[in-house]
């Protein structure tokens, strides 16, 4: 009758039907059911109340350990100190559904313990002490004496093993034995006993007469026993034999940025992480210790950049660090030398909200990243994500919003300057200004002089970023869910924005018994990129000082001026528009099922997808008015990974070891497909982002990829006296991407380690030392990084028919011989503590060869084949030290001061590569440089007599015309510095906390001068350039750093100039110390909401790449690019809110 009568309410009568009804009954069960399912915690946490039921059965437990199962079953706080608890006695308790007054008088049973309830808390003190017999006076002059016993656990019941036991004040002391257990004589029953050790905080328990002790001890959190996720597992630096670093959730949370590789810059030694444009959305390049393989081709004008491998929780993701783009755009310039940047582009991890990360840890050696087989041979980027907590519902909300602008640029001539130099090159060519080549002299307004690097570049963009997630749960079951919300505009100019918008899931549950637990996650992104498809706008700040109005009145593109006809207008990239939009879903699934003590068997899987989907518009109103129609070019492109992971993982104590035991297996699938569509002969504007407005549609760069992974792995670690450590990685690979009987290899790994503190010797005689470690590892890793589907014949088809019908071109040959490229990784480091944490120290020599390289040998045109894949047994060697050095130089009540400083100084080379002097690599590469290397000319100068640049040459000594072959002799490799780093400084006073961050590379690179000899010669009308160009040789005698001017395309300066990009003069220091990010913040909790205990406020500043300190001749030294946006400066002020 009840829901006959909700159906009457809220439905139409003719609806309230029986059957109808039973509808609506199932569907609000549904409904229930569902919202129970994703928020458990929050009904439980909300609705409990003191007539609770609870069900645990805890043995021989601290009393602590009842109040945190009561704490977690009913949403009650104990409040308590640990001297209250210094005398409590061990519980033994079993109930099932009891309630909590039942719970509570059968915990405080016998108990030197009283409890009181205020609203949510119960409120622990010890009970008032029983008066003391009267003692004859004579019989209290001497303390009594006892025998103390008792037994020291940690916060997981586990006993604490070599802890000293003191009696404060005198020289009696013992320590504990394998169970936690020690035993004193003859103590005064009024002394004070400490409790130290290097892994538990130290405890002072007054006896007061008590002859037995049961503490449970706090575990001591240095940075030695952070916790540090790697594959299948965790551990921590203290017991780890690999290269791990890690990035904390509150190091990511103080950087205003949106790409979670921006977050890493800076911060981990041996990680290189470069911008490749300030635009939103855009690339950012990254790699760990060097370029390890080889150009797989030399047609190929990209050089290969080895990037690691992405895991989100336990899921790859994004492989090689792909851009998602297909299209160019702002944001994604292309490869073309005239942006400065072949690997720019829109980059996936822009759908992951920095702030739903929990930590990013970086494995580098062979230890490390063994266990992933061959994807990840390059290192690895492991993200973790947030997860619920038990405990009461929690709301967090952090809102900020800020401005960013360029920094420096490149200052460029203004009219006058321009204006002369122009006329002194068509006088150098002995020639008079003419209508023809000379309009911007003659026509062109000589009065006006526009600062187009402001017009273009100087406009302020604002960046919004909204985040709140809401976690909570119970013992058994947690969750956390967060929404994000950024939004950043470009500081080009133009109405033009990068919007994102996610949400972020996770569920923990597991069963009462521990046995069986299920993670799930999930992750959803929506951004949208609109800017402008023609990118050559990049380049607009260098139009001609004195150049036209772009737009008339009325705001419509200018094709004319004065007769002159304008045919490429610098703002036709307005009225040409970009649209990318990426929908992105990551899904991970955990299950863990305990199947005896000690051993567990668990499976991850997990599946992504990223779909982008992008068009380019050129309306007809964005062109010449000779052309009547418009054009649109789509693009699409969708790819996904998933992957399934069992294993079987067994611990169990041997001796006075702990060994654990890993096997299992990983089937993995990456999957991709694209397409691009040009749809022409558009009449009207409105219709462009529909091909259904074109009257010519043209399909091409159509095409679909499949990659297969499989491996068996196996895992032994054993710790031996919490002093040694063995690891042993196996591993068994399978690649589509090789032929039959080529397709598996065969990896692994060792790494061993001696924790030296804890021996005797250094514990007695050496004090200062708190912790000191030696660790190595060597290994091997698989390497197939080429193409797919290279071992078949494949074809495709022809552009032109013949007779009718479409012809096929041969693409590759049939060839099953070549296999896996190997890695071979050598590690060597310590770690050291001094004065228990206020100061540690790593030191690491790492060298990684890669050899057996895949590359392609050119084949004879006969062939009709260009090139055939093939291992060589060339050898790259990466070698170099990671330093970290981390100090505590101030801890004191509201005062304290960290810093922490990374140095990276690495080596590459090729070492060996045998034949290269008759492969096609041989103008390529030089055995015993760099990999990175680039074969440059060597300019000798400017000749003062005739003011052309000379270059050395092997044959005549100096030449302006320099031979490719003999000439290039400077070998400068600047993709590689010789070292970088960072150091970071953190100050806590009271409630304001500050950090500061700078980054610092040494490395050379390409100035803006390597652009200025292309194309055009320089004294044309082309472009507007930089004032340093006035420098220039003028007349016989003068000493100068640029040779005299020229309009023709013939004589020896257009010459010569033609070389200078290609030559040494062309790069130059790089050199850079950058402020990447200061924050500043102030908790408002203590003081300005003594009344609102529920509630925690901070307001804070964040700035990223704030200045660049250089000599660097270009816009800045981190992208090299000339006509590029640098990195931008961001400032930023908001609040959190935690409730």
């Amino acid at each position: 009758m009840l829901f006959r009568a909700l159906c009457k309410a809220l439905l139409w009568d003719e609806f309230s039907t029986t059957k109808t009804c039973q509808r609506v009954k199932l569907a609000l069960m549904a409904m229930k059911l569902t919202a129970i399912l994703l928020l458990t915690v929050a009904i439980q946490v909300s609705a409990k109340s003191f007539s609770q039921q609870l069900t645990f059965s805890l043995k021989n437990v601290p009393i602590e350990n009842v109040f945190r199962e009561i704490e977690k079953q009913t949403g009650y706080s104990f409040v308590y100190t640990q001297t209250e608890m210094s005398g409590a006695r061990t519980v033994t308790m079993k109930v099932e559904n009891a309630k909590l007054e039942d719970v509570l008088a059968l915990c405080f049973k016998e108990q030197p313990l009283s409890y009181t309830l205020r609203k949510k808390f119960i409120v622990v003190k010890a009970k008032a002490p029983v008066p003391v017999n009267t003692i004859p006076e004579e019989m209290r002059l001497l303390p009594p004496l006892v025998d103390v016993r008792g037994r020291l656990v940690n916060e997981g019941g586990d006993p604490v093993a070599g802890a000293t036991v003191a009696v404060k004040g005198t020289a009696k002391a013992t320590s504990t034995n394998s169970n936690g257990e020690f035993e004193l004589k003859a103590v005064d029953e009024k002394a004070t006993i400490i409790f130290s050790s290097t892994d538990i905080e130290t405890i002072e328990i007054k006896l007061n007469g008590r002859r037995e002790l049961f503490l449970s001890a706090s575990k001591k959190i240095s940075k030695l026993d952070e916790i540090q996720f790697i594959k299948y597992g965790i551990t921590t630096q203290r017991y780890s034999t690999g290269s791990i670093s890690k990035v904390s959730s509150a190091e990511i949370g103080r950087q205003p940025v949106a790409n979670p590789l921006a977050a890493l810059q800076g911060r981990v030694p041996g990680l290189i992480v470069s911008s490749t444009s300030g635009l939103p959305g855009a690339a950012f390049k990254i790699q760990i210790r060097g370029q390890n393989t080889l150009n797989p081709t030399t047609n190929n004008n990209v050089m290969p950049f080895d990037n690691p491998l992405i895991i989100i929780d336990g899921i790859p993701f994004a492989p090689n660090n792909r851009n998602v783009n297909q299209l160019n755009s702002l944001a994604a310039p292309g490869t073309a030398a005239f942006y400065g940047n072949q690997y720019s582009g829109i980059s996936p991890l822009t759908a992951i909200n920095p702030a739903d990360i929990e930590s990013i840890e970086v494995l580098k050696d062979a230890d490390a990243t063994a266990i992933f087989g061959s994807r990840g041979a390059n290192g690895v980027v492991m993200i973790t994500t947030k997860k619920g907590q038990e405990g009461k519902l929690r709301v967090n909300t952090t809102v900020y919003k800020g401005v960013s602008r360029i920094g420096k640029t490149v200052e460029l001539m203004n009219t006058r300057e321009y204006r002369a130099f122009r006329k002194e090159a068509i006088a150098n060519d002995g020639r008079t200004p003419n209508m023809a080549e000379d309009f911007d002299l003659l026509v062109f307004d000589s009065t006006k002089d526009t600062d187009w690097t402001d017009y273009f570049l100087g406009k302020s963009s604002t960046v919004t970023d909204a985040f709140t997630q809401l976690s909570g749960g119970s013992a058994n079951t947690s969750f956390r869910l967060s929404a994000n919300y950024r939004e950043e505009t470009y500081v080009m100019r133009g109405d033009f924005l990068d919007r994102r918008m996610g949400a972020n899931f996770s569920l923990h549950h597991e069963t009462p018994n521990k046995r069986f637990s299920l993670d799930l996650g999930a992750n959803y992104t929506f951004q949208t990129n609109n800017s402008a498809g023609r990118s050559d706008a990049l380049g607009n700040f260098t139009t001609l000082p004195n150049y036209p109005d772009f737009l008339d009145k009325d705001g419509n593109l200018v094709w004319s001026y004065k007769g002159i006809e304008i045919s490429n207008n610098p703002m036709q990239y307005l009225k040409q528009g970009y649209t990318g939009r990426t929908y992105s879903l990551l899904t991970n699934m955990t299950i863990n099922y305990k199947i005896l003590d000690g051993l567990q068997f668990t499976t991850i899987m997990g599946y992504n997808t990223n779909s982008f989907d992008e068009v380019f518009m050129r309306p007809i109103k964005a062109m010449d008015p000779t052309f009547k129609s418009g054009v649109s070019v789509f693009g699409k492109r969708t790819s996904g990974i998933w992957t399934v992971e069992p294993r079987l993982e067994y611990k169990r104590i041997i001796g006075k070891g702990k060994l654990v035991m890993v096997g299992g297996s990983t089937i993995q699938k990456e999957f991709e497909s694209s397409s691009e569509i040009t749809g022409s002969g558009y009449t009207n504007d409105l219709l462009l982002q529909s091909l259904a407005g074109a009257t010519v549609i043209e399909k091409s760069n159509i095409g679909e990829r499949e990659f297969k992974y499989a491996s068996l792995y196996g895992r032994i670690n054993y710790i031996l006296q919490s002093r040694y450590i063995a690891d042993i990685n196996l591993r068994r690979d399978y690649s589509s991407r090789f032929g039959p009987g080529k397709q598996v290899g065969n990896f692994g790994s060792v790494g061993l380690g001696w924790i030296f503190s804890e021996t005797s010797l250094i514990r007695d005689h050496f004090n200062f030392l708190s912790y000191g470690k030696l660790r190595a590892s060597y290994g091997t890793t698989g390497n197939d990084a080429i193409s797919d589907y290279q071992f078949i014949d494949n074809w495709q088809p022809t552009y032109n028919s013949y007779q009718g019908s479409v012809g096929y071109n041969p693409m590759n040959l049939y060839n099953p011989d070549f296999s896996w490229a190997v890695n071979k990784k050598l590690e060597i480091g310590t770690e050291l503590e001094f004065l228990q944490g206020r100061l540690f120290f790593t030191l690491a020599w790492y060298r990684n060869r890669c050899g057996n390289q895949l590359l392609a040998y050119r084949l004879p045109f006969q062939t009709g084949f260009a090139n055939v894949t093939m291992n060589q047994n060339a050898t790259v060697e990466n070698s170099g030290f990671d330093f970290v050095l981390t100090t505590q130089n101030v801890k004191k009540k509201g005062f304290n001061w960290t810093t922490s400083l990374n140095i990276n100084i690495g080596r590459n080379k090729l070492i060996d590569f045998p034949g290269i002097e008759t492969s096609s690599y041989a103008n390529t590469y030089t055995v015993g440089e760099s990999v990175n290397v680039r074969k440059l000319y060597h300019l000798l100068g400017v000749d003062p007599a005739t003011g052309v640049f000379q270059y050395y040459s092997a044959a005549n000594g100096k030449t302006v015309e320099p031979e490719h072959k003999t000439d290039r002799i400077i070998n400068l490799d600047p993709a590689t510095p010789k070292f970088t780093g960072g150091i970071n400084n953190s100050i806590r006073i009271g409630d304001f906390t500050f950090d500061i961050m700078l980054e610092f590379r040494k490395q050379v690179g390409a100035t803006f001068r390597q652009s200025i000899y292309t194309g055009a010669p320089i004294g044309s009308r082309s472009i507007n350039l930089p004032k340093a160009l006035l420098n220039h040789w003028r007349k016989p005698g003068d000493v100068s750093e640029y040779q005299k001017l020229t309009t023709g395309y013939s004589g020896d300066a257009y010459i010569a100039g033609m070389y200078f990009g290609a030559s040494d003069a062309a790069y130059g220091d790089a050199s850079f110390i950058k402020v990447r990010n200061i924050a500043l913040s102030y908790d408002l909790s203590r003081h300005l909401l003594k009344k609102m205990q529920w509630m925690d406020i901070q307001l804070f500043a964040y700035a990223q790449n704030l200045f660049t300190i250089s000599g660097y001749q270009g816009a800045d030294p981190e992208t090299q690019a000339y006509t590029n946006v640098p990195p931008v400066k961001t400032v930023v002020a908001g609040i959190k809110v935690n409730l």
